[in-house]
C-alpha cells in the first residue's frame, strides 16, 4: 500500500476502458483486522453516493465559492487474486 488509513489500504491502480483511456486511480482494502464482510464494501460505496447526493442538494442553494462533491466508487471483484487479502476493493480516482 502507497497509504493507509484507519480501516483501509490504499494502493495505486489503474484502470483502462473500451476506447483505450487510462485513469490513475486508488484500490482501497479493509484491513484484516477489520475482519470486513463483503457487504460492508458495498455500504460504504453506497453511503459516499449518499453524501454526494446531499452536496449536489447543498450546491444548488449555495454560493459558487462554497461547492462540495465526492468522488465516484465502484466496488471491484479481483477476479485473479486478492489485493491485501481480500477479493474485493472500492476504486476510486487518484486526486
Amino acid at each position: 500500500p502507497f497509504q493507509e488509513g484507519g480501516m483501509r489500504l490504499c494502493y495505486r491502480s489503474t484502470e483502462y476502458d473500451k476506447k483505450g483511456d487510462v485513469f490513475e486511480c486508488v484500490a482501497k482494502v479493509f484491513k484484516e483486522e477489520c475482519n470486513a464482510e463483503d457487504h460492508e464494501y458495498f455500504d460504504e460505496a453506497m453511503t459516499q453516493m449518499i453524501a454526494d447526493s446531499h452536496a449536489q442538494d447543498f450546491n444548488r442553494n449555495s454560493p459558487p465559492e462554497c461547492k462540495i462533491a465526492f468522488l465516484p466508487v465502484s466496488v471491484l471483484e479481483l477476479i485473479d487474486g486478492t489485493l491485501g487479502g481480500s477479493k474485493l476493493c472500492a476504486l476510486e480516482p487518484f486526486m
